[in-house]
């Protein structure tokens, strides 16, 4: 679910993943829960359509394979975050890997994270903001007529569509 992915990362942060994703730059989303990862990055991949990640992709890494992070790749990898710390501590560490923490909202482990063009980033943060936090802008407004924010599983795919269509359109505008 996209949601779920906003829930864990901020608008920020996913786009940071997206430009890290089409400048394919090697990034391990980790967690300690064992389903946050898969149902993340299946979410993170979808935004990317038009485009198609066609690299290594391991929705979730088992321990028993935690060096494959040092591999000489491009990878796109969910890791428990008990794996990833044992990886960490090795003499390598893991050199331009981007670390995406679900459960801490950070972006960490490269000095120079890629940029997406300036103006259509903008456009589609503002885009993917308007859907998930809707009315914000009338908060401070006492004449506002801001509707009530509950939301309903219909409400949560016309939501999910709508986010799909702000990255399309951002595509589309490079």
């Amino acid at each position: 679910s996209l949601l779920l992915l906003f829930q864990c990362l901020s608008i920020r942060h996913v786009l940071s993943v997206l430009a890290c994703l089409c400048t394919e730059r090697s990034v391990v989303f980790t967690s300690r829960s064992t389903s946050l990862p898969p149902r993340c990055w299946e979410a993170m991949l979808s935004l990317l359509w038009p485009l198609q990640w066609t690299l290594v992709y391991v929705p979730l890494l088992p321990d028993s394979l935690s060096t494959y992070l040092q591999a000489p790749t491009i990878f796109a990898y969910g890791v428990h975050t008990a794996a990833l710390e044992e990886q960490v501590q090795e003499p390598d560490g893991l050199n331009g890997v981007v670390i995406v923490d679900l459960d801490a909202d950070t972006v960490t482990g490269t000095d120079a994270t890629p940029r997406l063009p300036k103006l259509a980033a903008d456009v589609l943060h503002q885009s993917v903001r308007a859907v998930l936090h809707p009315g914000i802008e009338d908060v401070d407004d006492p004449f506002s007529d801001a509707e009530s924010t509950t939301t309903g599983p219909t409400d949560d795919a016309i939501r999910e569509r709508k986010i799909r269509c702000a990255f399309a359109a951002f595509f589309a505008s490079l």
